[in-house]
């Protein structure tokens, strides 16, 4: 009965030990575990996202395209997160194309204006309309990252050789001469239409649209908890891409009360040594991040204050680099841009030119940056451009 008391005593001994060096960990480990792989929000693929970014901005520039009428939308046609994109011209001979992204590459078919008919998440969608007595409703599918027709069914009014009468109604499915409630029956089978919705019922505009798609970049990236990533940059061991869109109090749990607290540009920031986090003072969510010593920042133990060959060396070749100019200062310097699509942020490296060592290093979401009209400005004027600086989505072409 002793020894069996002595046991019982030492079991209890051992948990109380282990709650009392599980509630002992450091701060930092409370936010992020080193232990765990990083674990996305979803699984949407964020360059799959980036080539609906570049496509948006080219039909925004091609000389038919109306903001008036145009308009976009994001659908969920088969069963995976990635959304499929339809594009409504807002004319007749536009018509609207429904995409998807394969094989890194787009993907899309036309149908007609005013969008298509879709059972969310059943892949299933249908394009109805036509003119001048001749109509149709094509049942589509998406097959192997493919638009495929299922069925197709056509109705109307064709000419005949009887003048009193000189037309008739013919109904056809998949090229099978069929009658009214035939027809009816077969696309009622191939395509329930009470739960469908038309996709231009939650259509936008293209600006819309783009920041519904940077919505979603956002969502993918890592959470809070999980080791870095190899391709993820470091402050004192933790990776910074996942502070973005963080309360500014995790910044505080995780480095102590900071060094500076001031104003820059509008913006608010908390700073410590060698690097400022801005935030927003409504939502206290932090939307900038800025290394003044590029020193601080490392990324698989090496430090990123190097000049262009040395930076490609530590992060690869960017996304996009040339001369611009700084219009605050009123100087020209050298920009880097790594677009980090898993992310969805955009890290700009600038120098006073290639051959010197990085000065600055921001942070910032895809869609931060200068205005729709700015950016027109700047892309009709001669290189070097002024105010290029955040614009990924716009980029790569």
């Amino acid at each position: 009965m002793k020894k069996l008391s002595l046991r019982l005593t030492m079991v209890l001994c051992l948990t109380m030990i282990l709650l009392i060096l599980s509630e002992s960990e450091s701060p930092g480990s409370a936010i992020f575990s080193r232990a765990e792989p990083p674990a996305p929000a979803s699984t949407v693929d964020g360059s799959a996202l980036q080539i609906y970014i570049d496509y948006i901005n080219e039909a925004r520039e091609d000389e038919e395209w109306s903001d008036d009428r145009g308009e976009m939308s994001l659908i969920y046609i088969d069963d995976d997160d990635f959304p499929e994109l339809v594009i409504d011209w807002g004319f007749t001979a536009g018509g609207c194309q429904v995409c998807t992204v394969s094989g890194g590459e787009l993907v899309y078919t036309y149908a007609e204006s005013g969008g298509v008919s879709y059972i969310e998440r059943q892949n299933v969608f249908v394009d109805s309309g036509g003119r001048m007595g001749r109509y149709h409703d094509t049942v589509f599918t998406i097959q192997n990252g493919e638009f495929t027709v299922i069925h197709r069914g056509e109705y109307g009014e064709e000419a005949t050789d009887d003048d009193e009468i000189p037309y008739t109604e013919y109904y056809r499915w998949d090229e099978e001469e069929v009658t009214e409630s035939e027809y009816a029956e077969k696309l009622r089978s191939a395509f329930d239409g009470s739960k469908a919705v038309n996709s231009n019922e939650n259509a936008c505009s293209a600006a819309d649209t783009l920041q519904k798609i940077n919505g979603l970049l956002k969502a993918n990236a890592p959470s809070m908890s999980g080791a870095a990533a190899a391709d993820e940059v470091l402050y004192k061991g933790l990776p910074v891409n996942r502070f973005l869109g963080q309360p500014i109090d995790v910044v505080i749990e995780s480095f102590g009360n900071p060094s500076g607290n001031d104003y820059y540009e509008g913006g608010r920031y908390y700073g410590y040594d060698g690097i400022c986090f801005f935030f927003d003072e409504t939502t206290e969510e932090i939307n900038h991040i800025w290394a003044t010593n590029p020193g601080v920042l490392e990324i698989n133990g090496v430090a990123l204050d190097k000049n262009r060959a040395g930076l490609i060396k530590a992060l690869g070749k960017p996304s996009y680099e040339d001369t611009v100019h700084n219009e605050m200062e009123d100087e020209y310097q050298y920009s880097m841009e790594y677009t980090q699509y898993d992310y969805g942020i955009i890290i700009t490296i600038t120098m006073p030119d290639a051959n010197s060592k990085a000065e600055e290093i921001s942070f910032r979401w895809y869609n931060d940056g200068p205005s729709e009209e700015e950016y027109q400005a700047s892309i009709a004027e001669d290189s070097p451009q002024p105010g290029t600086f955040f614009k990924g989505n716009r980029r790569g072409k």
